[in-house]
């Protein structure tokens, strides 16, 4: 993973953390090459083996996230694309899968939209579900929002 220093990001063990750069640590007798990463939220400095870095998740920036969440607001059922109700879920889902934060926020927009309808199927349900829990805990971690003020926000 291509981290600067000041990237925020996401492990197994720190939900979000500022990543410091890489440090020489002496372990045991051992100088080893460590990740130092500060987790605000805790107020603890982490020092990770290099290893694990390859699992961490890097988040968007506040700002950049901050940015997709207007265009998400601006968003209307007129916005959604004209696509067979067969074909919905694998288009939407490989999007997802291979776009970044902006398609994201778009698709999920759509999902809510379409299911404020009902006329989801049960693989887009599904779908929908498991994007609500990214984007309820990316908001937390990212914007510091609570659970309730994610749902008054898409106002599940």
């Amino acid at each position: 993973m291509d981290l600067t220093v000041g990237d925020i990001i996401s492990t197994q063990t720190i939900n979000a953390g500022e990543f410091q750069g890489i440090t020489n640590e002496v372990l045991a007798g051992m100088t080893m090459e460590m990740a130092k990463v500060y987790e605000s939220a805790k107020d603890i400095t982490h020092y990770l083996p290099i290893k694990e870095l390859e699992k961490a998740e890097k988040l968007p920036s506040k700002e950049y996230f901050e940015k997709n969440l207007k265009h998400f607001k601006k968003l209307s059922t007129d916005d959604i694309p004209e696509i067979q109700a067969c074909d919905r879920y694998e288009f939407f889902k490989t999007q997802v899968e291979t776009k970044g934060l902006k398609t994201f926020m778009e698709i999920f927009k759509y999902l809510l939209l379409l299911d404020s309808t009902k006329s989801l199927n049960i693989h887009e349900k599904k779908f929908l579900n498991k994007m609500k829990a990214k984007f309820t805990t990316d908001t937390e971690l990212i914007l510091g929002w609570d659970k309730l003020e994610t749902r008054r926000f898409i106002k599940i």
